[in-house]
């Protein structure tokens, strides 16, 4: 269940970024209200702050690249081959997420 509301968190933050582009930080009450979950439930359970919030969403899309990157000998493709079959598509699961981070200023140091 803890999944589940943490996807809801970082959905929250996603849809509050898309509403006000301009903004480059929401507090955890704007988010819990969103959500629809108290603020409680995030502070307790899931995020201390707001900047652990986007340091996870970050450290998501950062670290599925890497593993990649790490393994990047094993597959024994070219470069142009791994990035087409491999980054390629883990960069598609996070499309939604990489749109909005590009196109508002709700993680500005990005």
């Amino acid at each position: 269940m803890v999944k589940g509301t943490q996807e809801k968190i970082i959905n929250s933050f996603f849809k509050l970024a898309e509403r006000y582009p301009e903004r480059s930080s929401f507090s955890i009450t704007e988010i819990a209200n969103e959500a629809k979950i108290s603020r409680q439930a995030i502070y307790q359970k899931h995020f201390k702050s707001y900047e652990e919030l986007v340091d996870f969403i970050m450290k998501s899309i950062d670290t599925t690249i890497n593993e990649h990157f790490l393994l990047f000998e094993e597959h024994n493709l070219s470069i142009e081959v791994f990035f087409s079959k491999i980054i390629v598509p883990e960069l598609y699961k996070y499309r939604d997420w990489l749109r909005c981070i590009y196109s508002t200023s709700a993680i500005p140091n990005w």
